[in-house]
């Protein structure tokens, strides 16, 4: 009876591993699960059969086991700040905050991707994200971020010798990395630069990094404004559309309502596109129902959501539009991509929070 038991525990824990690790480690757990296999049947003949309430009670196990395992592989790790006690008066740090990808598959990592689905569904959702890796081999997103990042610092350095990280939302350096290297170098202020589209980030970095408490301490946090609602950010996509070869008959800016999207649909507009030539959503398919009520043939998408070539603007976005290559012809903006104009954005929020 104990010895079923120990199998399930064995099975449920080498079953997450698979599915979660990366293929190079797939021969060593492979092989453990054929050899536990083979064990099983061969100790079994020398056992009585187990019964029925055993065989549930081994499965509940080996679940039980299974979820453990995946716990542990996605649990996050302890952080510990160092101590506050170098801090100078004046001394400023920019923490260039951005939504990075890792570049080969790790688990650690890959946690980034679904860390709001429960534990037992995360390693088939790690399978998924195992295959869309082996067929991009090196993910890219971070050289396009890492490019603003170093052309914004160069150009801090005209203005005040700012200290200067970068903090990657989904990769390393994080930023309990960064506001660590902050308080080491003993910055008393730090200024968390928003390069997301996502518009309010003092909550996310928040529930990871203890602001109160490194506040009442003496450190100063200030937070920008997102860069995506900067006017030059908007500019720049107006600029790269127009400059295209020909006008399209339909434009899907792939975002939510907001002043940036509206602002480029009003550019474009004023530039001779028609308000029913411009859809602002993130519904693909009711874009391309209005297209197809539109007649529209020629058709440019703009994702507004991703910074850089990540997984979901090289994979899942275009993914998305392959059931419709028949009856469109379909370019895309896949991503922000690197810009100047992307840079002079950054220094306005830095010089307006500075305010």
């Amino acid at each position: 009876m104990l010895l079923i038991f120990l199998f399930a525990v064995l099975w449920g824990g080498i079953t997450a591993l698979i599915m979660c690790a990366p293929y190079g480690y797939y021969p060593l757990f492979i092989s453990l699960l054929i050899i536990s296999i083979a064990a099983y049947f061969i100790s079994n003949k020398f056992f009585k059969k187990p019964s029925r309430y055993m065989c549930l009670l081994s499965i509940a196990i080996f679940l039980l086991f299974y979820s453990l395992c995946s716990y542990i592989i996605f649990k996050p790790s302890n952080y510990y700040f160092h101590d506050v006690t170098n801090l100078t008066k004046n001394k400023k740090a920019i923490i260039f905050y951005c939504e990075g990808e890792m570049e080969k598959y790790t688990p650690y990592y890959a946690n980034h991707y679904y860390e709001n689905v429960p534990v037992i569904f995360k390693p088939f959702y790690m399978l998924k994200l195992k295959r869309i890796y082996s067929s991009i081999g090196i993910n890219t997103k971070n050289k396009d971020l890492l490019a603003v990042a170093a052309d914004t610092k160069n150009s801090l350095l005209n203005y005040k010798p700012y200290y200067f990280y970068i903090a990657f939302k989904g990769y390393s350096p994080d930023i309990k990395d960064s506001v660590n290297s902050a308080i080491t170098d003993g910055c008393s202020e730090i200024v968390f630069v928003n390069y997301t589209h996502n518009q309010e980030i003092k909550d996310i970095i928040s529930k990871e990094i203890p602001i109160e408490i490194l506040s009442s301490k003496g450190i100063n946090f200030k937070f920008s404004e997102s860069v995506y609602l900067n006017d030059k950010f908007a500019n720049t996509f107006v600029t790269k559309i127009i400059n295209m070869p020909f006008k399209w008959d339909g434009i899907l800016l792939l975002d939510n309502e907001t002043r940036t999207s509206n602002l480029i649909k009003n550019e474009l507009i004023n530039l001779g596109y028609s308000t029913s030539q411009i859809v602002i959503t993130t519904d693909i398919d009711n874009a391309m129902k209005s297209f197809r009520e539109l007649n529209a043939k020629n058709i440019l998408y703009v994702n507004l959501l991703e910074s850089g070539n990540g997984i979901k603007s090289e994979i899942t976005i275009p993914e998305s539009f392959e059931k419709y290559s028949s009856e469109f012809k379909i370019t895309g903006i896949k991503h922000w991509g690197y810009d100047k104009n992307y840079v002079k954005a950054v220094i306005d929020v830095i010089l307006k929070t500075e305010e």
